[in-house]
């Protein structure tokens, strides 16, 4: 049996895991989104909190929190890299959102829709009506941002409390929106995921990397990076293309997501729907550190 999350974690029937990644932020209490598979490749969803045990540093910690597949809230933002003059850009990340929001979510599930071009927009917040944001995903532009005079006018983005303000203007980037996106999501209760869908070629220069990770960490939400394809991207100045992978994979192991690449065999709509439903086959776990790391200490 397979489990993905972002602690050692083990199911008590067999498996490996990959290695433990380090969070940052000081905690009190850990939560632990795992995905458990089968030896098929099919997910495991039946199990029981007496089935996993979570150990930090090799020491075995005590769950104090348990949640089977559906009995937590979950919360999904699909943010989208609109900045590209190119159609077929454009039209593959709005076909894909408008096929993503075509299933109706489950009673205990909201999702929100966002875009960054020249400004950081919240589309659609979070609501619970797939038709909404359906109709919030048709009015997705299908042409590159500098042509929309609409988006001349700044704005201002507040982050969740401790975030502060980014006035994203003209020149909103990657991680700038990244990093709004994840605090925007810090008061919502339960498992939330942070899908971001862009070439990933221009991360900005105001914040970097570490200031993404603490604000996803900060919010506990889990950041899948999706990569269209490279005959649809550009080349990431003064970036190797093993640079840009292993930013990608930081990105998703330290926040117990993982990363994923559009090309023609698995298509942009195809991959947001195997993520939706790996955060549908979910648990989540929560526990408090022992002595022996300290509840203040990075994890």
């Amino acid at each position: 049996m397979f489990v993905l999350g972002p602690l050692w974690l083990c199911a008590a029937v067999a498996g490996a895991q990959e290695s433990p990644p380090v969070f940052r932020a000081a905690v009190r209490v850990v939560n632990v989104p795992s995905t458990v598979w089968d030896r098929a490749g099919n997910f495991v969803s039946n199990l029981t909190k007496g089935d996993f045990t979570v150990r930090e540093d090799g020491v075995e910690q005590q769950v104090s929190y348990f949640a089977a597949p559906g009995e937590d809230r979950l919360s999904i933002t699909l943010l989208l890299d609109t900045t590209s003059p190119y159609l077929d850009y454009l039209r593959t990340e709005k076909n894909a959102a408008i096929e993503f929001f075509k299933r109706p979510l489950a009673s205990s599930e909201s999702a929100a829709l966002a875009r960054f071009d020249h400004d950081f927009q919240m589309v659609a917040d979070f609501i619970e009506s797939a038709e909404q944001l359906r109709a919030a995903a048709g009015r997705l532009p299908e042409r590159g941002a500098a042509a929309d005079p609409k988006l001349e006018k700044r704005t201002v983005l507040k982050g969740a409390a401790g975030f502060g303000v980014i006035q994203t203007g003209r020149n909103a980037q990657l991680y700038e929106a990244m990093y709004l996106a994840a605090g925007h999501m810090r008061e919502r209760k339960g498992r939330k995921a942070l899908i971001v869908v862009s070439d990933w070629s221009d991360l900005g220069t105001r914040l970097g990397l570490e200031s993404v990770l603490e604000a996803a960490d900060e919010s506990s939400t889990i950041l899948y990076p999706v990569r269209l394809a490279e005959q649809m991207t550009l080349v990431p100045a003064g970036r190797s293309e093993a640079a840009t992978n292993a930013m990608l994979r930081k990105l998703a192991d330290d926040t117990g997501g993982r990363t994923l690449e559009v090309n023609a065999d698995h298509p942009l709509d195809a991959l947001l729907e195997q993520i939706r439903q790996e955060l549908h086959a979910q648990y989540l776990l929560g526990y408090t550190p022992s002595a022996t790391g300290g509840a203040n200490a990075y994890r």
